[in-house]
């Protein structure tokens, strides 16, 4: 995890990237230390994101248009939200369900991320290149500190992981675990694959409902936790190839560890 502190020019380390300052101080306007919030964990739309949440019902989710946070209209959208290609769960930020309040964001557009489209068309439609989920709480409180979870989705490509990353997986994806429901399915005809248009970590990793449930010292749902997770290739290393990138991004790479 990495712990975000506001700090002023003075106690900057020299060299140190401005995208890791935080605008914590008095004397720094909202849009500003919304603008700092963003550079400082690595993405610059995570904030434009935060508000209330509008257009909630109690109707299921199969009933409704996902439940979208309100834009904050003063900050420009730096990055793009919502994947290339992608028509559901990476489309746009959206909550889980009218039950769960914290908001999920596809970021695309991110020129330090990994690069590489790695096309997986037996389990998905999506690429992966310049792509990450950020996860967050719609009341988080951008002059705060803020702790950020960063997590890996390990590897995509053998028949054995059941997701390729956070892409969500298309109608009919080709798996070990797929195969495996279809031969225990009663109804061969007009099988339909318990994967299907399911992302990992909604459905497995459930890293937003494990966040949602974080609570602070005082036993109250800790607001200032967000989770980052970075789209990457999934590949295995070979003997000899260079270590790949796990796809934090520069911003990443500069903030203090």
């Amino acid at each position: 995890m990495q712990r975000h502190t506001g700090k002023n020019d003075d106690e900057r380390t020299s060299g140190q990237d401005d995208r890791t300052r935080s605008a914590s101080s008095d004397g720094v306007s909202d849009h500003r230390r919304v603008l700092a919030l963003q550079r400082s964990v690595g993405n610059t739309a995570t904030a434009a994101l935060i508000g209330r949440m509008r257009g909630r019902t109690d109707a299921p989710l199969a009933q409704r248009p996902p439940a979208e946070p309100k834009l904050a209209e003063s900050v420009p959208l730096q990055r793009d939200v919502g994947w290339p290609k992608a028509t559901g769960w990476n489309k746009t930020a959206r909550t889980i369900d009218s039950k769960h309040s914290m908001v999920r964001i596809p970021l695309a557009g991110l020129a330090k991320q990994n690069q590489d489209p790695s096309p997986n068309k037996e389990k998905t439609d999506e690429e992966a290149a310049g792509e990450a989920i950020v996860w967050l709480r719609p009341d988080l409180d951008v002059s705060k500190e803020v702790l950020v979870l960063v997590h890996l989705h390990g590897l995509t490509d053998r028949s054995a992981d059941p997701f390729a990353g956070y892409r969500e997986n298309n109608a009919d994806p080709k798996t070990e675990e797929s195969a495996e429901a279809r031969k225990v399915a009663k109804e061969k005809k007009g099988f339909v694959n318990p994967l299907a248009h399911k992302v990992r970590d909604v459905e497995r990793d459930r890293i937003g409902q494990q966040v949602e449930a974080v609570e602070d010292e005082s036993k109250v749902a800790d607001r200032q936790l967000i989770a980052v997770l970075p789209q990457g290739t999934g590949k295995s290393q070979k003997k000899g190839e260079p270590p790949q990138k796990p796809g934090f991004g520069k911003n990443f790479d500069a903030t203090p560890r």
